[in-house]
């Protein structure tokens, strides 16, 4: 779980098969935006899992097993 201005962010990927990033405002009960890295990448035979995320300035970078993704903190769009 991190946090960054009036965003939350937070993964259930450790323990699970999902793959999932969520972006929350503050204050509310839905999500603002989410990321499926599974749909990103396709054609693994394990799903990615293991997020492990930082946000730093205005982007998150994120590792999930052999892949690094950069995305938008505010928006979700993908950079690189």
């Amino acid at each position: 779980m991190r946090s960054w201005k009036n965003f939350v962010y937070y993964a259930f990927s450790y323990l699970s098969k999902e793959g999932v990033l969520y972006a929350y405002r503050a204050g509310d009960e839905e999500p603002a935006w989410t990321v499926d890295l599974n749909t990103i990448v396709r054609g693994r035979a394990q799903p990615l899992t293991r997020m492990i995320f930082q946000v730093i300035d205005d982007r998150i970078y994120l590792e999930a097993n052999e892949h690094i993704f950069c995305f938008s903190a505010e928006s979700g769009m993908p950079l690189w």
